[in-house]
């Protein structure tokens, strides 16, 4: 489906198919939300048939195309010599990112790998500066989500701890072909540097694991802020979670 991270992370992936991106349009909308210099090294996760990979290469700058199907990658090659295109045939859940600097990313996600690919790039947040990358609508809002929707759960609280992102445009099922049963969206990403914590990640699985739960049930046992034992996780904020975190944690 959609081109979506896993550090030592299992994950099932289905028989390839993807659905590509066919209007030159919004190819160039894409890479427009993205500024590139001359100087730049911008990763392509997924690039396909290459609509995207053309207009890239029309700003000049390095470009390296991760491409996980055979055929496809020498296809690239071949339509696309140029000396500024690398094409790399792997999958980009296994691409070693640490061997670049300050990269910026770019690319339409399938939807398989959205959640590994959300962790790979926490995961390398000192490797890259700036993403653009299309996921499925219904990932996009959860990654986006504020508390008390019905899509704020622990992805979200994730993603905005580490990242900062933004929605910028839907693209409808019909720009792609064969045509998907989804709506995609567009965002933009940026690493705010934050380190991993594990611990944390583990509070916010186990608040949302009981989301209908008042946090005094969830907690049973602990002590905690008055505040805090009426509400549901999905009541609270990132750093009232990440506050109620630390206070467990005395």
């Amino acid at each position: 489906m959609l081109k979506t991270a896993g550090v030592s992370l299992r994950y099932k992936r289905p028989r390839l198919g993807q659905h590509f991106l066919k209007s030159q349009a919004i190819a160039r909308r894409i890479v427009l939300a993205l500024p590139i210099k001359a100087t730049d090294t911008v990763v392509e996760i997924g690039p396909g048939r290459g609509i995207l990979t053309r207009e890239l290469l029309k700003k000049n700058a390095r470009i390296i195309a991760v491409e996980i199907e055979n055929r496809l990658a020498d296809n690239l090659r071949e339509s696309l010599p140029s000396r500024r295109l690398t094409v790399q045939n792997c999958d980009f859940l296994k691409f070693d990112l640490t061997q670049y600097s300050k990269v910026k990313i770019i690319g339409n996600i399938p939807y398989w790998i959205s959640q590994p690919l959300i962790e790979k790039l926490v995961d390398n947040q000192d490797n890259w500066h700036l993403a653009i990358l299309t996921f499925q609508r219904e990932f996009a809002l959860r990654l986006l989500s504020k508390p008390k929707r019905k899509t704020y759960g622990s992805l979200s609280v994730f993603f905005q701890y580490h990242l900062k992102g933004e929605r910028l445009f839907d693209i409808p099922a019909r720009f792609f072909t064969p045509e998907p049963k989804v709506i995609s969206t567009v965002i933009r990403m940026k690493p705010r540097q934050r380190k991993v914590d594990r611990g944390f990640e583990r509070f916010t699985k186990m608040l949302f694991s009981k989301r209908r739960k008042m946090l005094r049930s969830i907690l049973k046992g602990r002590e905690i802020p008055d505040y805090y034992r009426t509400k549901r996780p999905a009541e609270i904020s990132i750093i009232g979670l990440l506050k109620l975190y630390k206070y467990c944690q005395r």
